[in-house]
């Protein structure tokens, strides 16, 4: 006696659920832990831990203008970067000439952009 066949639709889940299992066996994500101290007059940025066993940051300055054309407003930004550096696990940096508009990020496994910044800035 034979066994009916599998609709090719079940086939394909099945080999969707068994990679969705075995997959992150396989890759390694890039992680990083990372301490940042915010003052009025300071920023300390600390790698406390990294996958790759470095923190690359970016700091970014933001100017904005808002232009009013008859009823709506718009706001414009350019974005610079002011400095890209990497720390390893247990590095620290201090800066204190840091504009108040700046934006910052940290990606692990390699610098960030100036455009992944001001999409993914970090918490302040």
């Amino acid at each position: 006696m034979s066994q009916p066949k599998m609709p090719a639709a079940m086939k394909m889940l099945r080999c969707v659920l068994l990679i969705m299992f075995l997959l992150p066996g396989f890759v390694q994500a890039q992680q990083a832990v990372t301490n940042t101290v915010l003052s009025p007059e300071t920023a300390e940025f600390s790698c406390t831990q990294s996958s790759s066993g470095k923190c690359h940051y970016l700091i970014v300055a933001s100017v904005c203008s808002e232009e009013v054309g008859g009823a709506q407003k718009q706001k414009s930004c350019k974005y610079n970067s002011l400095y890209a550096f990497a720390l390893r696990v247990g590095e620290k940096k201090e800066f204190s000439d840091l504009p108040a508009n700046f934006l910052y990020c940290m990606k692990s496994a390699a610098p960030p952009t100036v455009d992944f910044c001001v999409k993914y800035p970090a918490k302040r």
